[in-house]
């Protein structure tokens, strides 16, 4: 019997994130894998544990349409890479139902991408 204290499956993304935290837009920042409850973030800048709160933007092409999701994240851990890059995992704590669709969409698009 395996344990996992996920709510929610992820799924593997390689995509740019728009991350502000304490009102700076940080650089560079790209989304490692993804799920309804929230995603892990790597960046080359360096994030303090302090730093707990933040907004985040992803936008995904689809079948030429632009999928937006935008929403606001509490930092759940932080560790440095092998390639000092600093990673984070995030918890959504607030988006709104037009972003809870495009959430779904995104999730399931990289679902689709997995098993095919």
């Amino acid at each position: 019997m395996s344990f996992t204290r996920r709510n929610y499956p992820r799924m593997p993304l390689n995509l740019p994130v728009r991350v502000m935290i304490d009102g700076t837009w940080l650089d560079d920042a790209v989304c490692k894998n993804i799920s309804m409850g929230g995603m892990c973030i790597s960046v080359e800048d360096s994030i303090v544990k302090n730093q707990q709160i933040g907004k985040v933007e992803l936008h995904l092409y689809h079948d030429d349409e632009e999928i937006v999701f935008s929403g606001e994240f509490v930092i759940k851990w932080i560790k440095l890479s092998k390639n000092n890059t600093t990673e984070f995992g995030l918890q959504f704590t607030y988006y709104d139902s037009l972003n809870s669709t495009n959430l779904a969409r995104i999730v399931l698009n990289q679902l689709d991408t997995v098993q095919t």
